[in-house]
């Protein structure tokens, strides 16, 4: 469970069930800023959705990313201007509620409290833990658990010593200077890719018979490699689609409604390929027409023991 110390970070505090921790989980209260390009915003849309939190913590889908940051528009499907700040254009100055003048990172998600008007948390982690446990009470399917006791250690361990140097390397390759850092980035990820594929030949998900947060922070990049980082990273050794088990995990997951509905795949394209931060990656602003991804087939993952939730 992640800390209730705020620390000095001005944008982390964490939301509670009883509101020890200075935040009550409210209904109506707070308000998710999100992004279509982002995994890590992903990661709460899909805790959001899995929980049937849809209507107590409303949402707005942020545009591309330019040189002022993740900017705000309702020109585009599924984007939203920003509902409480009329005259802002870009999520940044809803950071500069809590720190006027604010100059430094601006990510997605950011979970804004209407009764204080500031950002109240912005680490993906927390609000995953926060969704899935301290708005049970409003959640319309409170039993869903995506950290369950039983398997604590196995998460953990996941978690650590997996999906950590998994997503290391992955943007080791698309941040590489030189071809040596490249290189040694694309075999470490491979590496990774290889003992998942392992893994899940065994067990229907990656901490055994039951879904759970790891789960969900293995598939926001998963659904985006072939798509995405196969060819904007140069992450090309192999496709998931080499990959049996990976391939039949996927399909799995993506055919749940809160995975497949919190992603559009051409939008993530779109924004992908052409916006501020891969200018120098692909002046050219191309976006790709393929591949053509079959993820409503049967997954066949149904022979391993377990079941979602």
């Amino acid at each position: 469970m992640a800390s209730t110390d705020t620390t000095d970070n001005p944008f982390r505090k964490f939301i509670t069930a009883d509101g020890s921790s200075g935040y009550l989980a409210e209904s109506n209260r707070y308000h998710l800023y999100s992004s279509n390009l982002c995994p890590f915003a992903q990661r709460a849309t899909i805790v959001r959705k899995l929980k049937g939190l849809e209507d107590v913590i409303s949402i707005t889908t942020t545009w591309k990313y330019d040189d002022k940051g993740w900017a705000f528009t309702d020109k585009i499907k599924d984007c939203t201007l920003d509902p409480f700040n009329n005259n802002f254009t870009h999520l940044r100055q809803v950071y500069q509620l809590n720190v006027p003048g604010y100059n430094g990172t601006v990510s997605v998600p950011a979970l804004y409290d209407q009764k204080t008007n500031l950002v109240v948390n912005n680490e993906s982690g927390d609000m995953m833990q926060m969704f899935n446990s301290e708005f049970n009470k409003f959640a319309k399917f409170p039993d869903i658990d995506l950290y369950p006791k039983r398997l604590k250690d196995k998460m953990d361990d996941v978690d650590d010593n997996i999906l950590s140097s998994y997503i290391y390397f992955q943007y080791g390759c698309l941040l590489a200077k030189t071809q040596a850092d490249y290189e040694k980035s694309l075999y470490e990820y491979f590496t990774s890719l290889d003992k998942l594929e392992d893994i899940l030949s065994k067990q229907r998900y990656l901490c055994g018979d039951q879904l759970t947060d790891c789960d969900i922070k293995f598939y926001v990049v998963l659904i985006r490699f072939d798509s995405v980082y196969y060819m904007l990273a140069k992450i090309n050794l192999r496709r998931i689609t080499d990959y049996p088990n990976l391939l039949g995990y996927l399909r799995e997951l993506y055919q749940i409604p809160a995975f497949k509905e919190t992603l559009d795949i051409e939008l993530l394209k779109e924004t992908s390929f052409t916006g501020f931060q891969v200018r120098d990656i692909n002046p050219s602003g191309i976006i790709p027409k393929g591949p053509v991804l079959d993820l409503t087939a049967p997954h066949g993952r149904e022979k391993l023991p377990g079941k979602p939730y």
